[in-house]
């Protein structure tokens, strides 16, 4: 805490939720960037698995870590970290459930920061705050680290890198993925963020192949979109999803049936690609489909003088020989 900062008792009614949380940025692009109370609050009740074991906590001992606010213009104080915990003490208030001994839920400590502390700081000190309890999510980390090098932020990806604590690496991966994620929601129109993780846990094989080229990445969108688009790879890592396509990647046959023909799945393209594998480990099978159709295209003159050849004949003998014996091996 910094010598500006302060630590007070304010009241609860006077909390107001923070729409510029990064936990909350998936919500804010669904819903335009414009958020309201009411919003947030559900998103906390109804998708955060923690809530009900928080809520018998606060019930039985109240809220002891303080929250983190700045103070508004209006009295009121946007809530930078503890919107959890703030929304189960609005809702025990609502429900009018009585405390135990020593409990106040119309009360909350809290440490406030000034009202004048710059945006960078405070979006800076959110991430601080948060980091190492629950996950924001891949999408709201990547969204956050993304707008942390556009106006009005404007920070070097290294001050990026040491103000969140990862490597840098990571911080231009996530870049990497969210302007990814922003191109394929403009191609599309499907801006839903579940949709981010095709980017986030794309192997790299599919990322590099559909960096290198604008065709490459068209084709990739239009196969992960279920918006107009083929819609052929439906998951990450289930059978037929994103990890499966990886591997088609490794044979162009594979890939450009899976790419022009409707009918054609991942799961197709793959028993396809491996196909090709043993062809290429074994050269001399794809051979044998034009030899059989040569065998049976021979003329009555053609035959008449094998009947000569007593090599041939001796060969013939050993063909039929070896393809009953394989043919016997894979049919145990």
């Amino acid at each position: 805490m910094s010598e500006q900062e302060s630590y007070t008792t304010l009241q609860t009614a006077d909390l107001v939720l923070d729409e510029d949380n990064p936990r909350f940025f998936h919500l804010r692009h669904k819903n335009k960037n414009k958020l309201t109370q009411e919003q947030i609050e559900e998103e906390i009740l109804h998708n955060d698995d923690d809530i009900p074991l928080l809520t018998k906590s606060i019930q039985k001992d109240g809220v002891k870590d303080p929250v983190w606010v700045v103070k508004r213009g209006d009295g009121k104080y946007v809530v930078m970290e503890g919107n959890r915990r703030t929304v189960v003490l609005k809702r025990l208030i609502r429900e009018s459930f009585r405390p135990p001994g020593g409990i106040r839920f119309d009360k909350v400590l809290a440490h406030v920061m000034p009202a004048d502390t710059p945006q960078v700081e405070l979006i800076l000190q959110k991430a601080r705050l948060q980091g190492g309890k629950k996950a924001w999510g891949a999408f709201n980390e990547a969204a956050l680290t993304y707008q942390l090098q556009q106006p009005p932020y404007l920070m070097p990806v290294e001050d990026i890198a040491v103000d969140l604590k990862i490597p840098i690496a990571k911080v231009k991966e996530r870049i990497l993925n969210y302007k990814s994620f922003v191109e394929y929601t403009k191609e599309t129109g499907d801006d839903n963020p579940k949709r981010f993780a095709y980017f986030a846990d794309c192997p790299p094989r599919v990322r590099d192949w559909y960096q290198d080229d604008s065709k490459n990445k068209k084709d990739f969108f239009r196969l992960i979109c279920p918006v107009g688009g083929s819609n052929k790879i439906r998951s990450v890592a289930t059978r037929g999803g994103l990890r499966d396509f990886a591997k088609v990647l490794e044979d162009p046959e594979a890939l450009k049936m899976l790419l022009t023909e409707p009918s054609v799945s991942v799961e197709d393209a793959i028993d396809l690609a491996k196909d090709n594998d043993i062809k290429k480990a074994i050269p001399f099978i794809k051979r044998l489909s034009s030899v059989a159709m040569d065998l049976r295209a021979l003329d009555a003159a053609q035959l008449e003088k094998l009947k000569g050849e007593v090599k041939f004949k001796v060969d013939l003998k050993a063909v039929r020989s070896a393809c009953d014996e394989v043919l016997q091996k894979l049919e145990k």
